[in-house]
């Protein structure tokens, strides 16, 4: 899948009663409201690849309770996108062995925004912005580390972790997630370059 969009009209992966874009598409005038977990997600499995870029993923997470779902050798190109309002993860990186890149995106409103697990590479994730989610904005159920420096998480003050960040403001992140520095304000950046350290 090859997905571009632009800052003035981006591509929207949504429920089919999500009148904010596209006007009354669920034909039930106000009736239908949209709501986490409406519909399933984007699914990258086996060779499967995506890139998305200037996207917008929202209201899913039904079933694998993920917005979007990366597990095999396809590769994922993600910049610039926004997922939000999902049931779940916002992007689970599950057991995927392709080529990822993860920058200038933002995971908000899930319940936790990235979930790794299952991975012998390091997974990385630059200038995205990362706040909002309900329980944790990075999880890592992963052997490996998880390299989320040089991303904003809510607060100049960082992401919070017991040990390592406690009086971080921002999403908290797990173990095993390598955090420090932090960029102390929102990204507006596309690029993987490392942002402005707070931590």
């Amino acid at each position: 899948m090859n997905a571009g969009g632009t800052d003035d009209a981006p591509i929207y992966f949504t429920a089919s009663v999500d009148d904010s874009v596209g006007g009354d598409t669920g034909r039930d005038g106000s009736a239908g409201v949209p709501k986490a977990g409406w519909w399933r997600g984007v699914q990258l499995r086996n060779a499967g690849s995506a890139t998305m870029r200037h996207c917008v993923v929202a209201f899913s997470g039904y079933a694998e309770t993920a917005g979007i779902y990366a597990q095999g050798i396809g590769a994922l190109n993600l910049r610039s996108t926004t997922i939000r309002n999902t049931y779940g993860d916002g992007l689970r990186i599950y057991g995927s062995t392709g080529e990822t890149t993860i920058a200038g995106n933002t995971f908000t409103l899930n319940t936790t925004g990235v979930t790794v697990s299952g991975e012998t590479q390091c997974i990385t994730l630059r200038n995205n912005n990362i706040h909002g989610n309900s329980s944790h904005g990075v999880i890592n159920r992963n052997a490996e580390v998880v390299d989320v420096r040089h991303n904003w998480w809510g607060a100049p003050s960082g992401p919070y972790h017991p040990s390592l960040n406690a009086g971080g403001e921002g999403n908290a992140v797990s173990d095993g997630v390598l955090f420090e520095p932090w960029q102390d304000q929102e990204n507006t950046s596309e690029g993987e370059g490392e942002g402005e350290g707070g931590g």
